[in-house]
């Protein structure tokens, strides 16, 4: 499938993100930084991850923006979305790193 207008907009979230949590990376792991400038670094990335959400995405590519916002969500850790999942939960779990491990 062709990337649609609305996929080129979650691309250009998806880089968005990227750079925010290089940024909330960073910051995070200096101990001098204020909480202030951590919590507005990781306020500027959930604010991108709310964008993304509401964009529907139409392409393999759109997808993988959404799988990684999930990461972000997840705190880089593997994704655990119940304790004893369901077939269902199990699904959307290894959709979710198959569309990770295909960014790569």
């Amino acid at each position: 499938m062709l990337t649609s207008r609305t996929d080129n907009r979650l691309i250009t979230l998806g880089d968005e993100l990227e750079k925010a949590r290089a940024q909330e990376k960073t910051i995070s792991r200096d101990e001098t930084a204020p909480d202030s400038k951590v919590e507005r670094a990781y306020a500027r990335v959930a604010n991108i991850v709310r964008k993304i959400e509401a964009e529907p995405a139409q392409s393999l590519e759109g997808m993988r923006v959404k799988a990684r916002a999930i990461a972000w969500c997840h705190g880089d850790e593997p994704i655990a979305l119940k304790d004893e999942p369901t077939t269902d939960v199990r699904l959307a779990q290894s959709i979710i790193a198959d569309l990770l491990r295909t960014a790569a």
